[in-house]
């Protein structure tokens, strides 16, 4: 119960970072099937230098932000940025993307 008190006086900031496009993040289907016999999804995903260099700097601003209105018993959550991760590649090759610039093809 004292829990659910306390988060009435809680904030969460929370960063939407654009992410540096990488060849190696990709989806894939895995060998495994899933209850309906089709192929499960397997996400390959990781930040480059500067994806973590834009977070830590993030991070560090809202630190700052949070510091300045005397916020008492903050933490840095470095794992957890909120991105939106999509999966259509766009490009002007068909062969190699989903969509073109204008998201048709």
């Amino acid at each position: 119960m004292q829990a659910m008190q306390d988060y009435n006086h809680q904030a969460r900031p929370k960063i939407v970072d654009e992410m540096m496009p990488q060849e190696r993040n990709r989806i894939t289907l895995a060998d495994e099937k899933d209850q309906y016999s089709l192929p499960i999804a397997r996400v390959g995903y990781s930040w480059c230098d500067n994806d973590r260099m834009s977070i830590n700097h993030s991070l560090n601003y809202m630190t700052t932000a949070l510091q300045a209105i005397d916020a008492q018993n903050t933490w840095r959550q470095e794992d957890d940025t909120c991105d939106m991760n999509g999966t259509a590649r766009m490009g002007s090759d068909s062969l190699n993307s989903v969509v073109d610039a204008d998201l048709r093809y």
